[in-house]
């Protein structure tokens, strides 16, 4: 069963979605690819353009660098610091100014000696803020600090030049005590151990001009002093600025501690010490979110050596990535110079994320273009599929009648269409086949048309159907055609399949359980003899004969399909006159045959053994007791008359009415197992011939009573005699006429008793009270009747008391132990037992009490032994019941149950009323009743002439005991006359006068 989650796609959406994906995964990859490489190129340029910087800014660093590098190596040779005079120091103003003019980075160069005197000359030109800080003049250009130590007195003094370096103005400064000898640039100068003796500090704020940038330092000739010079960064913080690498791009400078060099804007690289001076910031100091993950991931992959020159990766920025990269400047210095820069990645790719969009849009675009032109294609390529689908769902649907499959252009579609109507037709023709097997339910006509179907299908000129007897010692042919017509098989051999001798081939196929061939020739004087009949009734020369062996479930062998296909003589020598695919067909068709043949033997076999079992049970009945004679044999034919009789009639009430097959049978088995219960009922009731019998027949014992009576009547009368009178005088002969009297007497109440117990006459209420008053006489019992009894009648005993011997008791006597209670099973709730019985039983399953049995109105059966009789009714109910019948058989409970029911509603078990029962039991009620009227052998009653029992059942008729309707068709269609001329006596069958119990009559008297 197919899953329900799961749903199939249609072929042309399958296909139109392979090749749309196709051509959007092949799109995806180019874009994935050219936007792979679109990135790699703009990463490349990324770095091409910070190298391209990182080349400027070092490329300036350096152009700036070592002009100062020359210059403080010239005055390192100058009386600037080998000048013993403060005169001779300050006579070297023109070199130093010259340093300045050449250098417009350096803000200042100076000299230190060793004694601690020391000058200074600052450049003061494009400086206003240098300016406004010293109060410089307006046409000074140059201002030189000095401290003079070659005194004692150490006297400090600004002067102040202008361009041509002359002295503008002087001003003493006491205050200005500068000690170089102190001094960091000073400090490392003198123990400088680089290859130029020239040292560079560290990046810092200038205390003159709070600028940033660093100090290059050199030791002077011999020794003496210091010659240092301040180069500002503020050139390489307005290159950095005038970089523009994307919008948002951040460039910074700094050094290994991460001091902040240059960034664009100035503002942000001083912060406020301790003191309340300006101080360097930290890179991660900035405020700017991806320097500050930039310098982070730098700290992480720092550069310790030479080697590493630069990095580049990704940083992420608030969920944005960033590309960055860190580049190195100089490592002249104590310390290196980084230029460390961050972008957007989204303005880094803005060219490939275009490119990517737009060819997106573009593949987009395209894709919707090539939708229809895929779908058109992708249908029209599945169109005969779906054709096939089509088709496919009809054959699963068995739906055989709409057109075949069209051809195909493709191969593998064009094939499976031509194998599809092959299919189509071999399946229509099998299912044809099939349901014509399994319809037909008689036997001869489904093995003939088996053959006929077989042969047409193969092409055959005619064929056989030989099948095995069912102890499997002979083979028969059951049917064979010849040219569509049906041959008498009568005269046709019968095959001992114990002879290996003369066995011929379509016999040795069923011995060996195979498929058998041979080609017979008319020219062969052989196959002229055998297959004489072949030649003559088809006219031909030559012919393949094909025996297939017909195999069941079981796979038994149950006989062989033999086909006679004509060849011709230039076909005769070939090998394979039938092809494989029809012998398939043929192989499963035979199959199918077996199966349904199988099928049909199985249920004729049931069938009789199921019919065998009814007449057995039957049988049983009828002879478990000679009063029940063949009743249940009788009564299913007389049913069967009558049943037709109604079917036979185009008016009246049963104008309508008919029997199917299934209803006949049902018919049938109801009326032979309508008395089954009788299985249950003792013998000794349904055979009671008098009141007194049970096993026996009792009246033996009250006989044998009046026996003793009689003896002791005559022994009373001796002693009687002996008592009154001497021996001597006794009178034999008046003695002799008294116990003659006392005999007769009771020889005569004991007839009556005997004509009582047979029952043959009414017993009037004077005939009991005479019985009743017989019955009081006494006789002596002096033996215990307990003795010897069965466990059964002791129970019975159980309550009573023991009587002391001898006692006298009555001659006829309703003893306890005469009653047998009913319980268990024999009693029947009306109101709540499983089959809806209504029904009054007796009080005591059984009450042998002699004078309650001779005290019986009618007949020879009690109360409870009438009812016991009539039980079989209900036992028939209960038994049929506990059988499976099939639904055609269903009804065989209510028919058979019913022939004791009465129109009136006062019959039995069901107390049923006319409109409540089915045609069927009205039926058979009315042919039980004659067959019992009818019947001669009950030894309990004579049978009845024909006249005297439609005469009672009339009056039957006239109390709505039986159908009216019905006993008017019994008699108006003379069954009564069929019936009596099968069944009964001819002394028996006499003169009835139709006419009067015909309903026109009895209206006309």
């Amino acid at each position: 069963m197919r899953d329900s989650i799961f749903q199939a796609k249609p072929l042309h959406i399958a296909l139109a979605s392979l090749m749309l994906g196709l051509v959007v995964i092949f799109y995806l990859s180019m874009q994935s690819m050219t936007l792979y490489l679109g990135n790699e190129r703009d990463l490349r340029v990324a770095d091409d353009k910070v190298e391209r910087v990182s080349r400027e800014l070092n490329g300036v660093f350096d152009a700036e660098l070592l002009p100062m590098k020359s210059a403080i190596k010239i005055l390192a040779e100058t009386p600037l610091v080998t000048g013993k005079t403060h005169e001779a120091r300050l006579g070297q103003l023109g070199p130093m100014a010259a340093a300045l003019r050449q250098n417009p980075s350096a803000g200042s160069v100076y000299a230190g000696t060793l004694n601690g005197s020391f000058v200074l000359m600052r450049n003061l030109k494009d400086r206003p803020k240098d300016r406004k800080t010293f109060n410089a003049p307006e046409e000074a250009m140059f201002l030189v600090q000095s401290v003079d130590r070659d005194k004692e007195d150490c006297i400090g003094y600004f002067y102040f030049y202008d361009a041509g370096l002359n002295l503008i103005q002087t001003l003493e400064k006491p205050e200005y005590q500068f000690d170089p000898r102190i001094r960091p640039w000073y400090l490392q100068a003198k123990s400088a151990n680089t290859p130029d003796g020239i040292i560079q500090t560290v990046p810092y704020v200038f205390s003159s001009n709070q600028k940033i940038g660093i100090t290059l330092a050199t030791i002077g000739v011999g020794k003496e002093g210091v010659v240092g010079i301040d180069m500002s960064l503020t050139g390489l913080s307005r290159l950095v600025e005038k970089q523009n690498i994307t919008p948002s791009a951040e460039l910074v400078l700094f050094n290994s501690s991460g001091v902040v060099l240059a960034y664009r804007d100035a503002s942000k690289i001083f912060k406020k010490n301790s003191a309340g001076k300006d101080d360097v910031v930290l890179v991660n100091e900035l405020g700017i979110p991806a320097l500050s993950e930039l310098f982070e991931k730098w700290k992480t992959y720092p550069y310790n050596n030479k080697n590493s020159e630069k990095t580049n990766s990704q940083i992420n920025v608030y969920g944005d990535k960033w590309y960055y990269r860190v580049e190195s400047i100089d490592d002249s210095g104590a310390e290196r110079l980084f230029l460390g820069v961050a972008i957007p990645y989204e303005e880094l790719m803005a060219d490939s994320i275009h490119m990517r969009n737009l060819s997106v849009l573009l593949g987009l675009v395209f894709t919707l273009l090539m939708m229809p032109a895929v779908f058109y294609t992708s249908k029209k390529i599945s169109r005969p599929l779906r054709d096939l689908v089509k088709i496919a769902n009809s054959i699963q649907k068995f739906d055989f009648s709409g057109p075949d499959p069209l051809r195909s252009s493709i191969a593998e579609v064009d094939n499976l269409a031509l194998n599809m109507t092959s299919m189509k037709h071999t399946l229509k023709r099998f299912l044809e086949i099939s349901g014509a097997l399994s319809r037909e339910s008689d036997f001869e006509k489904l093995i003939n048309i088996i053959l006929r179907e077989t042969i047409s299908i193969s092409g055959a000129v005619g064929g056989s159907l030989i099948l095995i007897s069912n102890d499997g010692t002979e083979a028969k042919i059951a049917a064979q055609q010849f040219n569509k017509i049906e041959q008498d098989i009568a005269i046709l051999p019968v095959y001992n399949l114990n002879d290996g001798e003369n066995i011929p081939l379509e016999v040795r196929s069923i011995m060996d359980g195979c498929l058998k061939s041979i080609r017979v020739s008319r020219g062969d004087p052989l196959d002229l003899i055998s297959y004489s009949n072949l030649f003559k009734s088809f006219d031909i020369l030559n012919a393949h004969i094909v025996s297939l062996p017909l195999r069941n479930r079981s796979n038994e062998v149950l006989g062989s399909l033999v086909l006679n296909l004509p060849i011709s003589p230039a076909d005769y020598a070939n090998s394979a006159p039938i092809s494989s695919e029809l012998l398939a067909f043929l192989d499963a068709l035979s199959g199918t045959a077996a199966v349904a043949i199988d099928n049909q033997k199985m249920i004729q076999d049931q069938k009789i053994l199921l019919e065998s079992l009814i007449q057995l049970v039957a049988g049983a009945i009828d002879a478990k007791s000679p009063y029940s004679g063949s009743h249940c044999q009788r009564v299913p034919e007389l049913t069967k008359m009558l049943a037709q009789a109604a079917c036979e009639k185009n008016d009246g009430p049963f104008a309508n009415f008919s029997l199917t097959e299934g209803d006949r049978e049902t018919l049938h088995i109801a009326s032979w197992l309508h008395d089954c219960g009788k299985v249950t009922t003792p013998e000794f009731v349904v055979d009671k011939a008098t009141k007194l019998e049970t096993i026996y027949d009792r009246i033996h014992e009250i006989r044998m009573r009046f026996e003793v009576l009689k003896r002791d009547a005559e022994i009373s009368a001796y002693q009687e005699e002996i008592y009154k009178l001497p021996a001597e005088t006794i009178n034999m002969d008046e003695l002799q006429k008294v116990i003659i009297q006392k005999c007769s007497i009771l020889d005569e109440e004991f007839k009556f008793i005997a004509t009582c117990n047979v029952g043959d006459e009414f017993m009037s209420p004077d005939k009991v009270e005479r019985l009743t008053s017989i019955a009081q006489r006494r006789w002596l019992r002096t033996i215990d009747d307990s003795l010897g009894i069965s466990c059964p009648e002791l129970l019975r005993r159980k309550d009573q008391q023991k009587t002391k011997l001898p006692v006298f008791e009555n001659l006829i006597s309703d003893k306890p132990e005469h009653i047998f209670p009913r319980v268990g099973r024999d009693v029947i709730d009306n109101e709540n037992n499983p089959w809806g019985f209504k029904i009054s039983s007796p009080e005591n399953l059984y009450n042998r009490g002699e004078l309650y049995n001779l005290s019986i109105a009618r007949g020879t059966l009690t109360n409870e032994e009438r009812y016991k009789i009539n039980e079989h009714i209900i036992q028939t109910i209960k038994m049929l019941s506990a059988l499976p019948f099939p639904k055609h058989l269903s009804r065989v409970t209510e028919i058979a149950g019913g022939h004791h029911e009465k129109m009136d509603g006062t019959g039995y078990p069901y107390r049923l009323s006319q409109q409540e029962m089915s045609i069927e039991a009205r039926i058979m009620a009315i042919a039980d009743i004659f067959e019992a009227l009818t019947a001669v052998d009950r030894p309990y009653k004579k049978g009845k002439t024909l006249s005297e029992s439609i005469k009672i059942m009339s009056f039957m008729k006239n109390d709505q005991h039986i159908d009216a309707d019905l006993f008017d068709l019994f008699i108006e269609s003379g069954v009564y006359l069929k019936y009596a001329n099968l069944f009964m006596l001819p002394e028996q069958i006499d003169t009835v006068d139709v006419a009067s119990y015909l309903p026109s009559s009895q209206s006309r008297g």
